[in-house]
């Protein structure tokens, strides 16, 4: 079921399909530019590459080993990797829709609640947390790592101004929440701000609780609960 359907886009699709897979095009763009290259120089479009110079062919020689290399080790690893890949691809791009999205407006959010889309704050975060996860498999996974689409400082803000007028409440990660996202083998989530990941750990080797909060003041008591308060702003 789309839980979305009813909701009004936040962000363009296609240009945040191309921004997330920016580093993939370009990876396979190089390859095939190196392959096409190599190819017309074996069939001698390259004059060098026929050459009777042994100094040309040497040159030659020691450019194309690494760049044959290169192309052998990748195309080992996408081998070993092809059952996952297309999995992988597919949640990602799902998950990349579902961004779009996110995050709800306050409409939206009472909304959601109307339709019994979501009953509690907690399972607002919930359904951020699985619209936004990707990998290999959706489901917790000993064996395949799972990734997650992250929310801009702007959409965070957005989010916690929103998530607050709403349930009045900040956005906690506390324990039952970790434990959620414990179920899966990550080491980020979609609310990451400013380069510190939402899953760390304290001094005594327990994963960190945490929250996002825009007003301060209104929840001091709700912030010493958690070890890491974080402003969003």
């Amino acid at each position: 079921m789309n839980k979305f359907k009813n909701m009004n886009k936040k962000k363009s699709f296609w240009s945040t399909l191309v921004n997330e897979f920016l580093g993939t095009i370009l990876i396979t763009f190089i390859i095939i530019y190196i392959t096409v290259f190599i190819l017309l120089g074996r069939t001698g479009i390259f004059n060098f590459m026929g050459s009777s110079n042994d100094i040309i062919n040497g040159l030659v020689a020691a450019a194309s080993f690494p760049i044959v290399l290169i192309l052998a080790v990748v195309v080992i690893a996408l081998a070993v990797n092809i059952v996952g890949l297309f999995p992988l691809i597919i949640h990602k791009i799902k998950a990349i829709y579902n961004y779009t999205y996110l995050p709800l407006t306050v409409d939206e959010i009472k909304d959601a609640l109307d339709e019994n889309i979501i009953s509690s704050k907690e399972d607002y975060i919930k359904l951020i947390l699985d619209s936004l996860r990707y990998g290999v498999t959706n489901k917790p996974s000993l064996f395949f790592s799972t990734y997650y689409i992250a929310f801009s400082e702007e959409e965070l803000c957005s989010l916690c101004k929103a998530f607050e007028e709403v349930f009045d409440s900040p956005i906690v990660i506390d324990n039952d929440m970790l434990s959620y996202l414990n179920k899966y083998d990550c080491s980020c989530s979609p609310f990451d701000i400013l380069l510190l990941t939402i899953r760390q750990e304290d001094e005594n080797g327990k994963d960190a609780t945490f929250a996002l909060y825009t007003d301060g003041d209104k929840y001091k008591n709700i912030l010493e609960t958690v070890d890491f308060p974080l402003y969003v702003g």
